[in-house]
């Protein structure tokens, strides 16, 4: 049975469930960290405490309202890090401590742009969030940001539009690239880390790795956003040595060509899998290019204009993104196919599994 309040004076979180009716009085920490902690609070989070979202860390806080005194502090520094907001206008809580990793969900509400005025020693930042592009369509909410923030520091905070992520070509968290210090997963690359391509160069330098965190359950078309599973050994042995989870639009190099995945799909040693979030990550390097996530050869990131697309790319993320401008007759490293003989030699390719195995449960 859930409590109708609670008082809270030590530290709580990790991943898991808080489920309080009416009042949370937190003097104490509650935190997200390698996994998701959702706080659903019917009436009010008040008192003196912290929100903590630590590294690979979703804290989801749904509550009635969230009082002005509670901190909200992100404390990640080599995983990322989200807070989901689930109503802006009774959210009070001030944020604090941003890098390059943290990202800001708004359940439910579709921001147009944002503006940002920095704090003083009187008192706190605010980041005002706009309906339409420009500061256009009136004012949405505000989020308080802590004085201690400078103007440059708050651009490392973006606000994503939960569920309005279009078609897009990127790795699941936890995908790991060849890299000359090792394997390593797609979100612990940093820019000039050196990644194994296929071609004459043999070893390219990251220039930048794209993050967007979807929540597909409020996407509207969720099918389009639910990630690929290709099985360990879909293509033979080591291809791939582990289960490699893709974007539906992230091309294969095969048979000469970038196939997107989800023309591959066999519903067994590749198949969609639904789910309720996930985190993608794509890798620019230099020029476009084939490298390896998980021994499987996969595109690199085409930078063609759209990085308004990731949470990351420099300013408020895209409403309505569009990936499918990518310019792939001028600098796509090879053709992208979705019909003909090498769409159908590399499905032929795709091994089929034993009675039983359990890649073909989905």
């Amino acid at each position: 049975m859930c409590p109708a309040n609670l008082t809270n004076n030590g530290t709580v979180g990790g991943a898991g469930t808080l489920d309080v009716t009416g009042t949370l009085t937190n003097d104490g920490v509650y935190f997200a960290q390698s996994g998701t902690y959702e706080m659903n609070v019917g009436t009010l989070i008040t008192g003196s405490g912290t929100l903590v979202v630590d590294d690979g860390g979703d804290l989801v806080v749904n509550a009635g309202s969230v009082s002005g005194t509670e901190q909200v502090s992100f404390n990640n520094d080599t995983l990322a890090a989200v807070l989901t907001i689930g109503t802006l206008g009774t959210f009070g809580g001030v944020l604090d401590n941003f890098n390059t990793l943290d990202s800001i969900v708004l359940t439910g509400t579709a921001v147009g742009s944002d503006a940002y005025t920095a704090g003083s020693d009187a008192a706190d930042g605010v980041l005002t969030l706009y309906a339409g592009p420009s500061q256009s369509g009136g004012v949405l909410g505000t989020l308080a940001v802590s004085a201690d923030i400078t103007a440059g520091g708050i651009a490392a905070l973006e606000v994503v539009n939960d569920g309005t992520i279009g078609d897009v070509a990127c790795f699941a968290a936890g995908t790991r690239i060849a890299a000359e210090r090792g394997e390593v997963a797609v979100e612990a690359l940093r820019p000039g880390d050196l990644v194994r391509v296929l071609g004459d160069e043999g070893w390219a330098p990251v220039v930048w790795v794209g993050r967007r965190h979807v929540v597909c359950r409020h996407h509207p078309r969720p099918r389009t956003v639910w990630p690929v599973r290709v099985a360990a050994g879909a293509f033979g042995a080591g291809r791939p040595a582990r289960d490699v989870w893709l974007s539906p639009d992230h091309a294969l190099f095969m048979q000469g060509v970038l196939i997107p995945v989800r023309y591959l799909i066999d519903g067994a040693m590749i198949a969609q899998v639904a789910c309720e979030e996930v985190t993608y990550y794509h890798v620019e390097l230099p020029r476009h290019a084939v490298l390896l996530a998980e021994g499987l050869a996969a595109e690199s990131y085409l930078e063609a204009g759209d990085r308004g697309n990731f949470v990351n790319g420099g300013g408020v993320v895209a409403l309505y993104p569009d990936f499918a401008a990518l310019r792939w007759e001028a600098q796509g490293c090879a053709p992208l196919v979705v019909t003909g003989p090498e769409v159908e030699a590399a499905r032929r390719s795709v091994v089929k599994p034993c009675a039983g195995d359990s890649a073909a449960a989905g």
